[in-house]
């Protein structure tokens, strides 16, 4: 089967862009044909060579659509201004496609979502991986107009899928790659790091969304005789990164936490800080699609605490693969820490089922799912029974689809 993909992203450390890349490995390995047309500029298009996946070309220099919490006003002002750079994008992307005459067309993101009506995929069914929720009623409203286009949709997550009213929904986790892990000692050595204290890691890129002046605020709340280190490892993905970092050396610097808190940029080793870290936090500020550190840190064997927000609430269990804390909550991010960071019963716990957790997103079984998928929407196996799909729904006081107009899906909690 010949596969185009259409990657919105151009940026290779991109969390869709890092599961796509595993799901074209995996389809070459079975051998499938993978061509992929990129939309901007960027490594994703070296990291989707070095897979062995034929680029087909880069249709433009990114879609102008501004912030992606920008308001209606705002998304509509900078698509008029940019309309002539997104007409020659769509122009290539249709060119691209007709070149490769793919089976079928997979869409990875947004923005590629909302242009597949105008991709002249002809005969080629589309098929959509929707990894996150879009922020706004108004996206969510345009995302569904579009999802008209789409054979099938396969979101990573219920709460993504909630967001959607589509026929062909089925929530299909995304893949994740387990890093290899050094021992503590090799680890904590090349980091720097002594091995006298207790290690807190954020992994995420540099973004107000994720959360990493809330880990900062629970540190400074500690006895400073039992403080843990953090580590905060991410990359200036975006155009405010620069300025986020300033604002969270500042804070650090203010609270008196210089010698608490190292900041280590872009790391392309994961594998290090995990075997480094004695706990990971994800204290994401706004619900995310998926929430990616959570699986690798459990197949690594180091506890997770999150925010109840999101598609996490798909990957933990309160206090039996992780902890789960309210957003924003400084206090209770520390609680839980505190409670996972030393040896007894619930840290072997949340170690052990963690792991147990972490094997369900296995490559090899995200590829399994696409491919039914592949075949199903072209017809070459009939379409299983809605009762025999993964289950789509709302948890507790949600409510899915579009009459759902608040992002923040959560749970209470008790340590």
């Amino acid at each position: 089967m010949r596969i185009m993909f259409v990657s919105p992203g151009g940026h290779a450390q991109g969390g869709a862009e890092r599961s796509l890349a595993l799901l074209m490995a995996g389809l070459l390995e079975r051998g499938h044909e993978v061509h992929v047309a990129v939309m901007e500029t960027g490594d994703a298009s070296t990291a989707f060579r070095e897979v062995g996946a034929t680029v087909a070309g880069i249709a433009g220099e990114g879609t102008p659509w501004g912030r992606r919490h920008g308001s209606a006003p705002q998304m509509l002002a900078s698509t008029l201004v940019g309309a002539p750079d997104l007409v020659r994008t769509v122009g290539r992307l249709r060119q691209m496609i007709a070149r490769s005459r793919p089976d079928v067309v997979h869409s990875n993101g947004f923005r590629s979502h909302v242009l597949s009506p105008l991709l002249g995929a002809g005969p080629a069914p589309i098929v959509w991986s929707l990894r996150d929720r879009a922020p706004s009623r108004w996206q969510r409203q345009v995302l569904q107009h579009a999802s008209r286009s789409a054979a099938a949709v396969a979101a990573n997550s219920t709460f993504t899928a909630d967001q959607l009213h589509h026929p062909s929904v089925r929530v299909i986790s995304n893949p994740i790659e387990s890093a290899t892990v050094p021992d503590k000692s090799t680890a904590q050595a090349s980091l720097g790091l002594a091995d006298d204290r207790h290690v807190v890691a954020v992994l995420a890129h540099l973004h107000p969304s994720k959360g990493h002046d809330i880990a900062i605020d629970a540190l400074a709340g500690w006895n400073p005789n039992e403080r843990p280190l953090l580590l905060l490892a991410g990359g200036d993905l975006y155009p405010d990164s620069a300025r986020y970092r300033s604002e969270l050396q500042a804070r650090a610097t203010s609270a008196g936490l210089d010698e608490d808190v190292r900041f280590l940029g872009a790391v392309d080793d994961i594998g290090t800080v995990l075997a480094a870290a004695d706990v990971v936090v994800h204290p994401c500020r706004y619900p995310e699609g998926f929430g990616r550190v959570v699986p690798e840190a459990q197949a690594a064997g180091v506890p997770v605490v999150a925010t109840a927000l999101g598609g996490v609430l798909d990957l933990i269990s309160h206090d039996e693969n992780g902890l789960l804390v309210p957003a924003g909550s400084a206090q209770a991010l520390r609680d839980a820490i505190d409670s996972a960071m030393w040896p007894g019963e619930r840290r072997t716990r949340l170690i052990e089922m963690g792991r147990l957790s972490a094997a369900r997103f296995a490559p090899a079984r995200h590829v399994d799912a696409m491919e039914r998928l592949y075949r199903e929407v072209c017809g070459h196996v009939d379409q299983p029974a809605r009762a025999s799909l993964q289950p789509v729904g709302s948890r507790a006081g949600s409510t899915p689809g579009l009459a759902d107009d608040t992002d923040e899906v959560g749970q209470q909690i008790t340590l």
